[in-house]
């Protein structure tokens, strides 16, 4: 049961993550991931790094309005 409150409470942390700490988690995250491909083949980091893209993603409808506020 406590492994699952860790792991709950990471997943918060990550898609609550704004600013300079969001993208870089992105980037991280698309970096990881091209260890999965042709000469590395370390295909289980994309079983780390795809939820991470997937949680930033689902948070970013949050952050859009304040990007396209500050391009103007």
């Amino acid at each position: 049961m406590a492994t699952g409150m860790a792991i709950q409470e990471r997943l918060s942390q990550i898609s609550g993550l704004r600013g300079w700490r969001r993208l870089l988690a992105a980037f991280l995250a698309g970096g990881l991931s091209v260890l999965a491909h042709a000469p590395f083949n370390l295909w289980p980091v994309l079983f780390l790094t795809l939820p991470v893209l997937g949680l930033l993603i689902d948070g970013a409808h949050e952050q859009a309005p304040a990007i396209g506020a500050r391009a103007r």
